[in-house]
């Protein structure tokens, strides 16, 4: 009886030792797993390890948190982020959690926030298309869409907005080609000049019926008119305005000095455009920033003839290039 006893002892030893042995060694693969970041086999090892020890609290644990990180890369790969960003928020305010995994889940959450960010960008600047596009500044709207496809790109997560820009695109198009057609008549009587800035490096055309004033002795540039429309075109040094002088110093300054709201404004790299109405009188304003000097496009009409130098206005923006940069 006593032999039997101990035989009996030796047996039950051994299947809790080979059990330990199967727990533990599920428990690393697991650990290991998901310091790979394969959450999927994590969470198999786990399993393995809870059928060991039904109700060990480490393995459960590990078990959620992994099942939680396969949840949240699933949804994150299918741009489902209301999904991951709850998940990974829980994962990352468990004090139970691997810092591991918790650091990964703060790095998943940080590109959701960015990716999130670039989507609502995307989303404003297509909601600002579509607002010129209803006001029918068609060039405007044009310039937008050109510089929204180059953002665009080859991005994954925005070639779902491709297609809509691609449309609107057309849709301008479109719209530019029939006014260009109503304006034909019109715009064939204006003959055009061209004005070249050898000291500033920059280039123009204008109408050739408007009248120079006599240019200044600087020879910083020149202005045309006539008695409704008034074409300023100038050069100057930068860095006079304050020292290190960026885009952004013009750029503030006169948006802080006008007076009025603004129709349109587009800011880039090396150039900006503002165009606005005061009191009945348009200006259009073209600026081209460079390390040593700046050009500076200035035109003003009555909104009441608008019909008449808006496509003027544009075929001179067209035609304005500089060697500022």
């Amino acid at each position: 009886m006593k032999k039997m006893y101990v035989w009996v002892m030796i047996v039950a030893m051994v299947i809790l030792t080979a059990c330990s042995d199967a727990y533990q060694d599920a428990m690393d693969k697991g650990i290991e797993s998901l310091g790979a970041k394969d959450y999927h086999q994590s969470a198999l090892y786990f399993e393995l390890a809870l059928k060991e020890k039904e109700d060990n609290q480490e393995a459960q644990v590990y078990f959620d948190l992994s099942k939680q990180m396969q949840e949240a890369m699933d949804a994150v790969e299918q741009y489902d982020y209301e999904v991951a960003l709850p998940i990974l928020q829980e994962v990352i305010e468990n004090e139970a959690a691997l810092q591991t995994v918790k650091d990964e889940a703060q790095k998943i959450l940080k590109q959701i926030q960015e990716e999130s960010e670039l989507v609502a960008d995307v989303e404003r600047k297509l909601a600002v298309i579509n607002d010129l596009i209803s006001q029918e500044d068609y060039q405007a709207a044009q310039e937008e869409l050109q510089l929204l496809q180059e953002q665009i790109g080859t991005q994954e997560l925005l070639v779902t907005y491709q297609s809509e820009v691609v449309a609107l695109m057309d849709d301008v198009n479109s719209a530019l080609n029939k006014k260009v057609e109503a304006d034909e008549p019109q715009q064939s009587q204006v003959q055009y000049a061209t004005y070249s800035n050898e000291r500033y490096g920059f280039q123009l055309q204008y109408p050739s019926d408007l009248t120079m004033d006599p240019p200044p002795t600087n020879g910083d540039g020149a202005t045309f008119r006539n008695e409704d429309f008034t074409l300023l075109a100038y050069g100057s040094l930068t860095n006079v305005l304050e020292p290190g002088e960026t885009i952004h110093t013009y750029y503030d300054r006169d948006l802080e000095d006008i007076p009025v709201e603004i129709s349109y404004q587009k800011l880039t790299n090396d150039w900006y455009v503002l165009s606005y109405n005061d009191n009945g009188i348009i200006t259009y304003k073209k600026f081209f920033f460079g390390d040593s000097f700046a050009n500076t496009l200035i035109i003003t009409y009555p909104e009441s003839k608008k019909d008449i130098y808006n496509p003027i206005t544009a075929h001179i923006a067209e035609t304005y290039v500089s060697t500022a940069e």
